[in-house]
C-alpha cells in the first residue's frame, strides 16, 4: 500500500494521482473541517498531531505491537 498525506491545494493533485493510478492508497488530508469539505483525500484528520496518531495506530501492528489508545 501506498500512504500520502498533505495540507494544501498542492497536495490534492497527488491524491487524485494516487487513488486512480493504486486502489489501495491511502490518502490522508491534514487540516479543519473546512479543507476535509473539499478534498480527494480518503480520510481527513485536523491537525499533525492526529496524523502522528492515525500512523502510530497502522504502524503499531505491523511492528507487532498493540495500538496505542
Amino acid at each position: 500500500s501506498l500512504f500520502c498525506a498533505g495540507d494544501d491545494r498542492t497536495d490534492e493533485d497527488a491524491f487524485r494521482a494516487l487513488r486512480d493510478a493504486r486502489s489501495d492508497a491511502v490518502t490522508v488530508r491534514v487540516g479543519d473541517e473546512t479543507a476535509a469539505r473539499d478534498t480527494a483525500a480518503e480520510f481527513c484528520v485536523d491537525d499533525p498531531e492526529l496524523l502522528r496518531q492515525l500512523l502510530e495506530v497502522i504502524v503499531a501492528p505491523r511492528q507487532g505491537g498493540a495500538a496505542p489508545r
